[in-house]
């Protein structure tokens, strides 16, 4: 992490340029309340894996029965191999009926949205051959009938 006079006044007519690294934070395995805080949306060009599809970044808020557990975010890719994790969401949330088979968000409420996840943490091999971890998250139907979590 670079040093820096953390007491020093940031001008308003220039940038700043500040380098650390950007810790990843894992959180544990186990199952969660989440509320959805942010989203972004980015548009993703074709690669030999994928076609050109918008991807949806949303940070999750976790807690369990000990409390807050952190934030982490996870991706949400529109297109149709993805629909499984889409449907997913969907009904964790409440948007879609449980029983349904024609899935709908609405990204009007999508922030503020709440439901159940369990996370687990896996491996995952980059590019350059080094592994890290990072979390998965499989979103669980509503613990009640109205999708009204107990947040």
């Amino acid at each position: 992490m670079a040093e820096y006079d953390d007491m020093a006044a940031i001008p308003m007519d220039g940038s700043v340029e500040i380098q650390y690294e950007e810790q990843k934070k894992i959180i544990p395995e186990g199952e969660y309340l989440f509320r959805i805080e942010q989203m972004k949306r980015e548009q993703q060009n074709a690669t030999d894996k994928m076609p050109r599809h918008v991807n949806v970044k949303f940070m999750l808020r976790l807690e369990n029965e000990d409390g807050p557990a952190g934030t982490a975010w996870d991706n949400l890719r529109m297109y149709m191999k993805w629909m499984w994790k889409f449907a997913e969401l969907a009904k964790s949330i409440g948007h879609t009926p449980v029983d349904s088979n024609t899935y709908r968000i609405d990204w009007d409420k999508f922030i503020g949205a709440e439901g159940r996840v369990k996370v687990t943490v896996k491996d995952w091999k980059k590019n350059d051959g080094t592994t890290e971890q990072q979390n998965q998250f499989k979103y669980l139907l509503p613990a009640v009938d109205d999708g009204e979590q107990p947040f």
